[in-house]
């Protein structure tokens, strides 16, 4: 017997990587690094990279190889919210290159300009496989995705380690449910469609 497999209805919007890493300072209140970096295998912009980079009072700025791929992440990941690190961030041509073991300690290597950025996630959890099957979640969230939540993380900046560890965030409640998990997480192989109308 042969076996059959579902095709899904709509069409194929985005595929790629989502890298978060959020620290704060211990007992402190506000974030001591911020970090979203999208990475597209596919989509309308084609490939490429885009960091959303907040390093209070050192680096605040959106890094990018490719421009028409910022503006697909503005006008579709946001889909007209405002903006999750502030509007009127500068734009930076920058130069980016994964290093390290997935299975371990994954990191991010990122230059622009006179910055040299480099962001590792450690003590990755086992993964979660997330699927969307309700075609009014898939059109505004990913539709499958396959998280890593991680204990541990560093960014380091010009060479100088930032000050900050991962915390529990409430936002992964209302997205996965159960309790809250690490604000810092990779996403691989996340794909987002449009299921027709």
């Amino acid at each position: 017997m042969t076996a059959t497999y579902p095709i899904l209805p709509g069409r194929l919007l985005w595929s790629g990587e989502h890298w978060i890493c959020f620290l704060r300072a211990p007992s402190a209140q506000e974030d001591s690094v911020r970090v979203s970096l999208y990475r597209s295998v596919y989509s309308p912009a084609g490939e490429g990279h885009v960091a959303f980079v907040d390093v209070p009072g050192s680096l605040q700025a959106i890094l990018t190889d490719n421009r028409a791929f910022l503006e697909f992440i503005r006008t579709t990941m946001f889909r007209g919210k405002a903006p999750p690190f502030g509007s009127g961030l500068p734009v930076v041509e920058a130069a980016f290159r994964r290093e390290g073991d997935l299975k371990k300690s994954p990191s991010w290597v990122m230059e622009a300009g006179k910055h040299l950025l480099d962001v590792t996630w450690t003590q990755l959890e086992p993964p979660t496989l997330a699927f969307r099957g309700d075609p009014e979640f898939q059109r505004q969230r990913p539709a499958f995705t396959i998280l890593f939540f991680c204990q541990g993380a560093r960014l380091l900046l010009d060479g100088q380690r930032i000050e900050g560890t991962p915390y529990p965030r409430r936002i992964w409640r209302e997205a996965l449910g159960g309790g809250d998990r690490s604000s810092c997480v990779f996403a691989i192989a996340e794909t987002m469609i449009r299921p027709p109308d």
